[in-house]
């Protein structure tokens, strides 16, 4: 019996080139593109990446470099879902690079999409000054820990009051009083008032000798304040 030659592709073949189009299929269902490297070149707006195998889950690197004119990769929702819901555009000359995945089904959806010829300089994401909670005993590195605010609990505002201070009794203090007694003598009768001093107030009359413990044992963790350097 005679040898019967086959081609075997070890590791990943060499980029495949695209041209831009409305659809770019980067995994037809006749296994044309044989790579999961992807280049695609020219101007214009890519829509979709057609129509991958059913039931598998596959990832393609995708590499544009816009010639002639920008390239426009289009948020198209359900085939083609980009991150951010938002349309990227690369400049003519430039390139860009995205890592797609398909779901089995019916769409590609994007797991990264970066510029790699201008990258963000050190520190633009987080400029100097930015203040931010860590749940750990030191700052990072590159931050200062700030110690003007201690024992104090945070709130959740939706106005401009964002970083002010509020309020004069300690954290653990407040939530931890202790027990308070009283007796007819001393205290025939008491006013309540909320606690942040509006609304009504309310007088009991004591006839009796009585006590009461005030203890809210929340549990909480301590964190730190720190600002980029």
């Amino acid at each position: 019996m005679g040898l019967v030659a086959w081609n075997c592709a070890h590791a990943d073949p060499p980029p495949t080139v695209l041209s831009v189009a409305a659809t770019v299929p980067i995994a037809p269902p006749d296994d044309s593109v044989d790579t999961n490297n992807i280049t695609i070149t020219g101007a214009g707006t890519i829509s979709s990446f057609g129509t991958g195998p059913a039931g598998i889950l596959i990832t393609k690197k995708v590499t544009f470099v816009a010639s002639g004119g920008a390239i426009t990769v289009a948020h198209t929702p359900p085939g083609l879902v980009l991150m951010g819901a938002i349309n990227h555009v690369v400049a003519s000359g430039k390139s860009c690079i995205g890592h797609y995945q398909w779901d089995g089904a019916s769409k590609w959806v994007e797991q990264d999409f970066s510029d790699p010829s201008n990258p963000p300089p050190n520190g633009a994401l987080l400029p100097s000054g930015t203040v931010m909670l860590f749940v750990q005993a030191t700052a990072p590195v590159g931050w200062t820990k700030l110690t003007t605010q201690d024992d104090t609990g945070l709130r959740l505002v939706s106005g401009s009051t964002g970083g002010q201070a509020h309020g004069s009794g300690s954290f653990a203090g407040t939530f931890n009083p202790g027990d308070h007694g009283t007796t007819t003598a001393s205290a025939s009768n008491y006013t309540v008032q909320p606690w942040d001093g509006t609304g009504s107030q309310f007088i009991f009359n004591a006839t009796d000798s009585h006590s009461h413990t005030v203890s809210i044992p929340i549990a909480y963790v301590d964190v730190i304040q720190a600002s980029k350097n």
